[in-house]
């Protein structure tokens, strides 16, 4: 196999990580991080950042063209956290969210789209373009109802989300796994 086309799709992110592809094709990439503007150091590195960092960017993998002047609009509704993975859902244009945070564990979020979103391409940058980080509803949520026991005595629910071909699966911490769409159906109960 021979490459045929190579181009940069999005610049000036951080540890993107998991992400999550849309119902429409593109794919949401997540920054793992929440540095924010300014001089930093780390390991005896010193960096600095323009802006702040932790949100999730729509990218287009069609060509570079499809992301010109798009792909680097920060989705400021979906939240400024470490982001891990996302998934819509394919009827309601929900969008769930993880969050890669070691103290504590991270959070399960839901974000419910404002009323009259169409959702498809170009429908989230549309409502990115105001900057706002409050369009629709974000929400943290349990990701189950039971409690599940830590080995460390913490009575939480502990989920880490996994993509394993291309499916999205939430690795619950009793050993048990749950594919994405199977969560989907939950959440909507």
């Amino acid at each position: 196999n021979e490459v045929q086309e190579h181009y940069t799709s999005l610049a000036g992110t951080v540890d993107n990580c998991a992400g999550g592809i849309t119902p429409w094709g593109t794919w949401l990439t997540c920054e793992e991080t929440e540095e924010r503007a300014g001089t930093h150091e780390d390991d005896g590195v010193t960096y600095t950042f323009e802006k702040d960092h932790g949100y999730v960017f729509e990218v287009d993998p069609t060509s570079a063209e499809a992301n010109r002047g798009k792909a680097n609009i920060p989705l400021k509704f979906l939240g400024r956290f470490a982001h891990e993975a996302a998934a819509v859902d394919p009827e309601t244009g929900v969008i769930y969210l993880t969050e890669d945070a070691d103290e504590p564990n991270g959070l399960y979020y839901r974000w419910t789209p404002p009323a009259g979103y169409q959702q498809g391409p170009g429908a989230l940058h549309e409502l990115a373009k105001s900057g706002d980080a409050e369009v629709g509803t974000l929400e943290a949520l349990v990701a189950f109802t039971e409690c599940v026991q830590l080995a460390s005595g913490l009575e939480d629910p502990y989920v880490r989300f996994l993509v394993l071909n291309n499916t999205a699966t939430f690795h619950l911490a009793n050993g048990s796994y749950l594919e994405g769409l199977e969560l989907l159906e939950q959440a909507r109960q």
